[in-house]
């Protein structure tokens, strides 16, 4: 192989890094806005008043209110991106035979199944987090070998 084709086959490498890369990103941004555009969060002012000088905990019932629609909040975002991100990691492997799309858009499916399991792992039982992350390890598997099967 020549010099000048060597090159040629780097800098197509390396734009492919780049470009897989910048579709990961945008593919979690995308994920991430989108189900806080349709799925709002809820705050903490909506459960619980200011309080000027205050020496005892006197925003406990707002705060346990405010908590337990964070914890229903996280948990619903857990169940919308875990299939979103694992739809991605497939769209991304069997789909796009352009190589930086599908990776991009295996590395969104990842960061999407980050977000989501992130914002629950807090509130969730060691068993259910084995359980997800079995499941997940399983599907990615699958994937992996149905796709190198080809």
């Amino acid at each position: 192989m020549s010099v000048e084709k060597s090159i040629k086959s780097l800098s197509s490498a390396i734009k492919n890094v780049v470009l897989g890369f910048a579709i990961f990103i945008l593919t979690m941004f995308v994920t991430i806005y989108g189900i806080n555009t349709f799925y709002e969060r809820p705050q903490y002012n909506d459960y619980c008043e200011e309080f000027k000088t205050v020496k005892y905990d006197n925003d406990y019932t707002c705060r346990k209110d405010f908590e337990t629609a964070s914890e229903k909040y996280s948990r619903n975002v857990f169940l919308i991106a875990v299939p979103l991100g694992i739809l991605i990691i497939a769209l991304g492997t069997f789909i796009f035979n352009l190589n930086p799309v599908g990776v991009g858009l295996m590395f969104g499916g990842i960061g999407t199944l980050i977000y989501g399991a992130g914002g629950y792992w807090q509130y969730s039982e060691n068993l259910f987090k084995f359980l997800i992350s079995l499941v997940g390890l399983g599907i990615v598997i699958w994937f992996a070998y149905r796709f190198n099967k080809k």
